[in-house]
């Protein structure tokens, strides 16, 4: 109900920005262009998300399923990362690339070609650092062409306890 709720604001945001009083068949067609290319993309781009109640992200006797970005900044008794068949991957565009060349000023932070690795390492970090008493890696092993998990996450892995040995305390 809230996530209709905030839909609909959205589209009285949108019907505002855009002094529309009345859908006409004489501008429908730009109208539906602009919601969809311009306005929820920009939404879209700007990670706008579901509801969350900030007051109580999770109820007493309840499980969270957060994304690794949701969860920045919170910590919780125990924490299960799966994802583990991930791999960095460039996120650079063509205009990011004209603008560095172009119009930087100072060299970058980050050399473009290392960029993929460093975003990789803080999100799996931010992942990794949200338990405080167990974190649980987990993944459906798998080899050959699309392993799991990958090659990033496989030293790790291995030297983890298997959930099916006895444990050794």
């Amino acid at each position: 109900m809230r996530n209709l709720a905030i839909f609909s604001q959205l589209l009285a945001k949108f019907e505002y920005l855009n002094n529309i009083n009345v859908f006409t068949p004489k501008y429908l067609d730009s109208y539906l262009q602009k919601l969809f290319n311009q306005f929820f993309r920009f939404l879209k781009d700007g990670s706008i998300d579901e509801y969350e109640d900030e007051a109580e992200y999770a109820p007493s006797g309840c499980v969270s399923f957060l994304t690794i970005h949701q969860s920045k900044g919170l910590e919780f008794p125990v924490v299960i990362v799966d994802s583990l068949e991930a791999v960095p991957y460039r996120q650079d565009t063509e205009l990011g690339v004209i603008l560095e060349d172009n119009y930087y000023h100072h060299p970058p932070f980050e050399p473009l070609t290392e960029i993929k690795f460093f975003d990789f390492y803080r999100l799996f970090y931010t992942a990794f650092s949200r338990s405080q008493n167990l974190l649980v890696l987990t993944c459906l092993e798998r080899q050959g062409r699309g392993k799991t998990p990958s090659k990033y996450f496989t030293d790790y892995f291995n030297d983890l306890p298997n959930w099916r040995s006895p444990w050794n305390m």
